[in-house]
C-alpha cells in the first residue's frame, strides 16, 4: 500500500524565487544609482574670454532622494517575499509596485527633462547673488553653449526601478494564483484528497476436510 502524497503547503513554491531576486536586485541598483552622478553640465565661456565650465550633478543633489527611498522599500519587499511571507503577499506586491513606479518614474522624468531642469536650477541658484531675476538668468543661460549629458547614476536608477517593478508585479501575480478558489457561499473549497492505491483483494480462505465432503451448516 502506497503512502498518501501530502500536498505542498499553501503559498510555497518549489521553483527559484525569481520575483524576490528581481525586487531585491532592482532596489539595490536604484540605491547605488542614487549616490552616483546623474548629469554633467558643460558651458562654453570662450566667447567671454573665460575658461569653460564643467560640473557633475549627483543624484542626491537632484531627485535621488526619491529613488533612494523607493529602492530601500523594494529591497525590504524582496526580502519579505524571499522569506515566504505568503500571508501578506498581496500587500507586498502592491507596495512594491508603488515603490518601483516611484523609482522608475522619477528617473525617467528627469532623463526626459534634465536639460530644462538644469537650466532652471542654475538660474534659481544664481539669482540670489547675480543681482538679476531667475527669468533673466534663464534667458542668458539659454544663449550660452550649455550642454547637459546623462551620467550612469540616473540610468541605473531607472533600470533598478523597472526591475523592481517587474519583480513586484510577479509577487502579486504569484500570490493571486496561489489563493484558493471560493464557492458560491464565499467559503474556500476543500483540497482534493490525496491519491491512494486500491487495497489488494483478501486471500482465499482454505477449508479443512476431505475433498467432496460437505461441511455441516453452522449452528
Amino acid at each position: 500500500m502506497q503512502e498518501p502524497v501530502s500536498p505542498a503547503p499553501a503559498g510555497r513554491s518549489s521553483g527559484p524565487p525569481l520575483p524576490a531576486i528581481l525586487t531585491i536586485g532592482g532596489g539595490l541598483i536604484a540605491v547605488v544609482g542614487s549616490f552616483l552622478p546623474w548629469a554633467k553640465v558643460s558651458v562654453n565661456l570662450s566667447q567671454f574670454g573665460a575658461a569653460n565650465f564643467s560640473e557633475s550633478v549627483g543624484g542626491l543633489e537632484a531627485d535621488g532622494w526619491f529613488t533612494l527611498i523607493a529602492g530601500l522599500v523594494l529591497i525590504a519587499i524582496g526580502i519579505a517575499a524571499y522569506r515566504k511571507m505568503a500571508s501578506s503577499g498581496t500587500a507586498l506586491g502592491v507596495i512594491g509596485i508603488i515603490a518601483g513606479l516611484a523609482a522608475a518614474g522619477t528617473a525617467i522624468y528627469d532623463i526626459t527633462s534634465i536639460e530644462s531642469a538644469t537650466t532652471d536650477d542654475f538660474a534659481n541658484a544664481a539669482s540670489g547673488t547675480a543681482g538679476a531675476s531667475a527669468e533673466q538668468l534663464r534667458q542668458f543661460i539659454e544663449q550660452l553653449d550649455l550642454q547637459v549629458s546623462l551620467q550612469i547614476g540616473i540610468i541605473l536608477a531607472a533600470i533598478g526601478g523597472l526591475a523592481g517593478l517587474v519583480g513586484a508585479v510577479m509577487i502579486l501575480m504569484r500570490r493571486s494564483s496561489s489563493t484558493p478558489a471560493l464557492d458560491s457561499a464565499g467559503v474556500a473549497a476543500p483540497p482534493a484528497p490525496p491519491f491512494m492505491s486500491p487495497a489488494p483483494p483478501p486471500p482465499p480462505v482454505e477449508t479443512e476436510g476431505a475433498p467432496g465432503e460437505e461441511r455441516p451448516p453452522p449452528p
